[in-house]
């Protein structure tokens, strides 16, 4: 039997936190939240998580410094970005970095699970070859 999927939610807004959290459970994920960068970025390291859904606007370490550590430290974990004020620049800029997916807020709850879902097939498939 293989192990659940660990999904990681960083986003500074309790509320959305709490709903991811809810959604991603109902799906069968264990999942871990943290308030800010600095404190995902630590339990992404601390941990053994295959999906990280990401707040692009944070106090202190954003979303892009938190993608580009994580998949410089962690380069088979797969990273959702999401924004409230997305442009054209900051989703290339995602990519560019090794995001999975980049998603303007609010969000559809469906497109995120989605992701979310697409992100874990692509991350169990690398890890077959």
């Amino acid at each position: 039997m293989s192990a659940p999927t660990r999904v990681l939610v960083i986003d500074d807004e309790k509320g959305l936190r709490d709903m991811l959290t809810h959604t991603f459970r109902r799906m069968s994920f264990e999942v871990g939240v943290a308030e800010d960068g600095e404190k995902g970025v630590a339990a992404a390291l601390a941990g053994e998580f295959d999906v990280v859904v990401c707040d692009v606007m944070m106090p202190g370490m954003g979303g892009m410094a938190v993608l580009e550590i994580l998949k410089r430290e962690r380069p088979a974990l797969e990273v959702i970005l999401v924004s409230g004020f997305p442009t054209d620049e900051s989703s290339t800029r995602a990519r560019q970095l090794g995001a999975f997916e980049y998603l303007a807020k609010p969000y559809d709850l469906l497109a995120l699970c989605a992701a979310l879902e697409a992100a874990v097939v692509h991350k169990r498939e690398r890890g077959r070859q």
